[in-house]
């Protein structure tokens, strides 16, 4: 039997793949050489390998003889993956995705794999950490079947082998207000060194990581399948696993009050939508429905939050910091990809790699304009939203002006501790798993 994904284009440019298995029957073999031939050959093929032969007659076809079973064609690379997933990820289904969709493809694409099923918080995080550069360079690819959740303690347990605390605390409100001098220490230099940034691209850059949806938000897979003209499936997504080159995306680093240091490949929310993305967890059970619900709590709350926030704008000319918040809003949002979750355009023009911050801004608004901006979100209309003021940078440093000691803030869909942060972009810092962008 040879297994394939075939696709068509549906109305809206996404690719729709289906399972399709092929037969072959071999009458008369002497015995299973010919259908190993045959095997090997469509296997290297569909991974792009053209098995070279010493034959280049013009009936071939691919470079091959019309006569393949004139010659032995070798086996294409094995390919090792290091599976892992959340069992409670979202409503508790990655481990259906794995055991219906991506482990047959995987057996069906002759890839190995090492599977590991995660027994607790942080879990993928140590083992990630943990693993020597000898035990990680036998897998070309990690694949993160799971929530956001899941993917943040993979990417953070690469960077946890480099980045320690930072010993220098962030400046609080009332330093902050003296002058922009001020914000010396806030440089990238001191929030994460060259040496480091070497040091974490060569780790980021010995294995690729490949995410399937199988949680809540799944924010990073839904926009790299969206840019790979795929329509949103943990098929689709585990077919870019097997076909995909690596693909340089993003990553930002991220230095909390208490001097922890963490990587983001996300978002960074306070305020409103982090208020409804954390305290919502409770609801995990509805899926996405959660966030719908905790939004119309919140905005009948309504809620206000006192601030600065500094910003290094892209089209700024000087390289200083710029004071674009200062008092009261309902909420600050810094994204870094296309959609945030499976079901929210946060900024239909962004695109992986392209090295910025897209900042947004939530001022203070009746609860009808809040309806409007709430109902707007999943499909990028908020970025023209009369109360939205948004902004492009490479760096960021947020300093509450209220004791936010009780607060949460949400990284990636994470929670951290509130207080004042910054962040800092690294472009192309890590390799995932894409096919070619669709024109």
């Amino acid at each position: 039997n040879w297994c394939c994904g075939a696709s068509k284009q549906s109305e809206n440019r996404r690719r729709k793949r289906k399972h399709i298995t092929i037969s072959f029957n071999f009458k008369n073999a002497p015995n299973e050489e010919i259908c190993i031939n045959w095997m090997n050959t469509l296997q290297s093929l569909s991974s792009g390998i053209v098995p070279s032969t010493p034959f280049n007659s013009p009936d071939s076809i691919l470079g091959l003889p019309s006569d393949i079973n004139s010659f032995k064609v070798p086996a294409p690379p094995i390919r090792k993956f290091l599976v892992i997933v959340n069992p409670v990820s979202g409503r508790g289904t990655a481990m259906q995705v794995w055991s219906s969709t991506t482990k047959p493809m995987l057996q069906e694409a002759g890839i190995t794999y090492t599977f590991i099923k995660t027994t607790h918080a942080n879990h993928a995080r140590s083992l990630i950490s943990g693993m020597s550069e000898e035990e990680q360079s036998q897998y070309s690819a990690v694949l993160v079947i799971g929530g956001d959740g899941l993917l943040f303690e993979v990417v953070n347990g690469f960077s946890d082998r480099v980045l320690l605390p930072s010993s220098s605390s962030i400046l609080s409100s009332n330093e902050l207000q003296s002058s922009n001098n001020g914000l010396s220490n806030a440089l990238p230099s001191q929030l994460v060194s060259q040496d480091a940034i070497q040091h974490l691209q060569r780790i980021f850059y010995s294995v690729n990581i490949a995410p399937i949806p199988g949680g809540t938000g799944n924010g990073l897979v839904k926009t790299i399948l969206h840019e790979c003209g795929e329509a949103y499936s943990a098929m689709n997504a585990t077919f870019v696993a097997i076909k995909g080159q690596p693909r340089p995306v993003d990553l930002s680093c991220v230095r909390l009050s208490n001097g922890a240091r963490m990587m983001s490949f996300l978002s960074l929310s306070t305020g409103l939508v982090s208020d409804i993305d954390i305290l919502s967890e409770s609801m995990r059970w509805m899926g996405e429905m959660r966030l719908y619900v905790a939004a119309v709590y919140y905005m009948l709350r309504k809620r206000l939050y006192s601030g600065k926030l500094y910003l290094k704008l892209s089209e700024s000319t000087s390289s200083g910091w710029d004071v674009v918040v200062e008092g009261s809003h309902i909420g600050v949002w810094v994204t870094q990809t296309a959609y945030v979750a499976s079901t929210m355009c946060v900024n239909p023009a962004a695109h992986l790699g392209d090295g910025v911050f897209t900042v947004f801004v939530m001022q203070p608004m009746s609860r009808w304009r809040l309806l409007q901006l709430l109902l707007e979100m999943d499909t990028g209309g908020h970025i023209t939203h009369p109360y939205v003021k948004m902004y492009v940078c490479s760096q960021y440093l947020f300093a509450p002006e209220v004791d936010m000691s009780n607060g949460v803030y949400s990284l990636d869909g994470e929670a951290v501790d509130a207080g004042p942060l910054e962040g800092v972009m690294l472009k192309g810092m890590a390799r995932f798993l894409s096919l070619p962008a669709q024109a």
